[in-house]
């Protein structure tokens, strides 16, 4: 699948809700578009020869979150969405863009609520990064930890909670109301529950 930017992502799924397509005949003709019965390999990835570079020394953050074909196009989904953002203006990918390693290349980033205090981080081959703490603070202990971060920050994404901010549930509230998310967390999980918990575990 090419790269799925937050701008035909959300035109593709409109017009599947309008048509009535099912998710599992969605066809992958058009950029951006989904086919869940085909899904991309991404539980069985090869490991770059770099990283392989010297054996027995790679360190694996997948932990005990074992990644899934699944589980990692709804992660995909979410981190293009800028439906996450209290604007609906800034995705995951507006600060960690994919041609520049996910990383940023201005110094600071822009948010919600204007510019962030540090820039971007890249996250290109984070699952074999050594570093045993994430962010630029080391605040978030795990992968897993650190994705929702920025969602919680009052500058980056916004549902902070805080000085009159939209809190996490009601972000939570906001994606049951968009219906493509039901038909990915149920095919990811088993239910269409949405979680905090869940979207760390796919986006990670």
């Amino acid at each position: 699948m090419k790269q799925l930017s937050s701008a035909n992502f959300q035109s593709f799924f409109i017009l599947i809700l309008l048509s009535g397509a099912s998710f599992s005949s969605v066809k992958a003709a058009e950029p951006g578009t989904l086919d869940l019965a085909n899904l991309q390999n991404y539980a069985n990835q090869p490991v770059p020869k770099y990283i392989n570079a010297t054996p027995g020394k790679v360190k694996d953050n997948t932990g005990e979150n074992p990644i899934t074909d699944i589980g990692a196009t709804l992660g995909r989904v979410l981190f293009y969405d800028k439906n996450l953002s209290t604007t609906n203006t800034v995705s995951c990918a507006s600060c960690h863009q994919q041609e520049k390693a996910f990383s940023d290349p201005a110094q600071k980033s822009q948010g919600v609520a204007g510019q962030t205090a540090r820039h971007s981080p890249r996250l290109i081959n984070a699952r074999f990064s050594e570093e045993t703490r994430f962010r630029w603070d080391e605040a978030a202990g795990t992968l897993e930890e650190q994705m929702t971060t920025p969602v919680r920050n009052p500058v980056e994404i916004g549902y902070s909670g805080a000085d009159g901010n939209p809190t996490f549930k009601e972000l939570i509230t906001k994606l049951e109301g968009v219906k493509y998310y039901a038909a990915l967390f149920n095919l990811a999980f088993g239910d269409p529950e949405i979680t905090e918990k869940r979207m760390q575990l796919a986006l990670a």
